[in-house]
């Protein structure tokens, strides 16, 4: 009976333990985020002004970061797998007028992961590859001379009946003051007299950041911020949204490769 009772001890123990280790390399999940997102829209020409207006980018979320927390077993290899996911929004406006030849507008979105950060230790545990990432980034940046070369810029004399612009070359305009069948005339634009550019971009990114942990309770904080300077006569805007957070705990087995990363 005492070499039953023994045996029976032993497979509860080895069951407990097996129970165990599967808990220790099953993991462990947590996500949080927003769902308030970006929408794009073209800008409206103005008549009056000769030049674009309105809002491009609206929507999104007001805030610049996201923490949860999550518990880990102890156990060689323990290591979180964080991913932020987010649709990033960007607009730049550069304007030339007769007394500025260029403008440069840069903008970008940067993200940042820390794990237990402290006041004395900001950083907190290391993050691979590293702590932030730009997510988004765009450089635009125009020079004209156009406006040295007004006293040439003269349009062609207008020619060719027309009734509305679809009836013009591609780039002409018909000018049809009483809006009659064929009594317009189709006007050329003057060659080189005239630019403008502008750009607006959504995007969706999410990166790996991988963090070995040791076993306890970590907490994970989520930033993000404008990155990027503009010139005299150059604006931007940025947007972010919806977003997604998620924190997963993984097993690097011994007889796996180890986690490493490199600088090249």
């Amino acid at each position: 009976m005492k070499r039953f009772d023994s045996f029976f001890t032993r497979a509860l123990i080895a069951v407990f333990c097996s129970a165990l280790a599967y808990a220790d390399s099953s993991g462990n999940f947590t996500a949080t985020g927003t769902s308030a997102a970006c929408t794009a829209t073209p800008a409206t020409f103005n008549v009056a002004t000769g030049g674009f207006g309105g809002q491009t980018l609206s929507g999104g979320t007001t805030a610049t970061s996201f923490s949860t927390a999550i518990q880990t077993p102890s156990g060689q290899g323990t290591t979180l797998v964080i991913r932020p996911s987010m649709t990033t929004g960007l607009f730049t406006s550069t304007k030339l007028t007769t007394t500025i030849n260029n403008a440069t507008a840069d903008v970008g979105i940067s993200v940042c992961v820390n794990v237990d950060a402290t006041p004395a230790h900001p950083a907190g545990i290391p993050v691979s590859p590293s702590n932030c990432v730009v997510y988004d980034q765009r450089i635009q940046q125009v020079s004209n001379t156009l406006f040295g070369n007004l006293a040439t810029c003269i349009p062609p004399p207008a020619s060719g009946a027309c009734t509305t612009d679809g009836d013009c070359a591609s780039g002409s305009t018909c000018t049809n003051p009483s809006g009659g069948s064929g009594a317009g005339l189709c006007q050329a634009p003057a060659p080189g007299c005239s630019f403008e550019l502008l750009q607006t971009t959504l995007s969706a990114h999410s990166f790996d950041f991988v963090v070995p942990v040791s076993n306890g309770t970590h907490n994970v904080v989520l930033t993000w911020g404008l990155i990027g300077s503009n010139s005299t006569n150059g604006s931007t805007d940025a947007c972010v949204g919806p977003i997604s957070l998620t924190v997963q705990q993984v097993k690097n087995f011994k007889n796996s490769q180890t986690i490493s990363f490199t600088t090249n």
